[in-house]
């Protein structure tokens, strides 16, 4: 599941990554490796959680910038018939310890992607700090909820998923 789910949100990442851009996709590719302690440049693992239906792995340098996690969130995943993820988790690649000062720059440098292109009352944003009832200091685990208002038609929502096979 991890592989297979890797490889498509791969090639939607390069897809999205290319619109309105000069620069080329080919120096993140190069630090996606089956083996994450091979990888050139690499610092950190995001794992998405594809609803279940699959998982997906990538690496990122420092700067994570260039994973748009706004648009991944739109991606439809027409192999899993459903579209975004549910949560994702950041850790070291060798699943070190995160720092506390740390934690907190990665949940302010996603918390800025999400809000730059959602806003409060479009989408949830959560840390999950105690997972598995007890706190575990090598990964940051972050959920995402779209948020509907009571004046959203039901109807269209269910009727998006079903046409998205979610």
């Amino acid at each position: 599941m991890l592989l297979e789910g890797t490889i498509h949100f791969v090639v939607i990442w390069s897809a999205f990554f290319s619109i309105g851009r000069t620069e080329g996709f080919a120096h993140l590719l190069r630090m996606q490796t089956y083996d994450p302690s091979e990888s050139p440049k690499a610092r950190y693992a995001f794992t998405f959680d594809l609803f279940g239906k699959a998982f997906a792995r990538v690496l990122v340098g420092t700067n994570f910038r260039d994973l748009d996690l706004a648009d991944m969130n739109e991606a439809r995943w027409n192999e899993y018939r459903t579209a975004g993820y549910r949560s994702f988790d950041i850790s070291h690649l060798d699943w070190s310890t995160l720092l506390q000062d740390e934690r907190w720059q990665l949940e302010t440098a996603v918390t800025d992607d999400l809000r730059y292109d959602y806003c409060d009352d479009e989408l949830d944003i959560w840390v999950e700090d105690d997972c598995y009832d007890e706190f575990d200091e090598t990964f940051l685990r972050v959920h995402v909820q779209e948020r509907y208002d009571e004046d959203d038609e039901i109807d269209e929502v269910d009727e998006e998923r079903e046409r998205v096979g979610g």
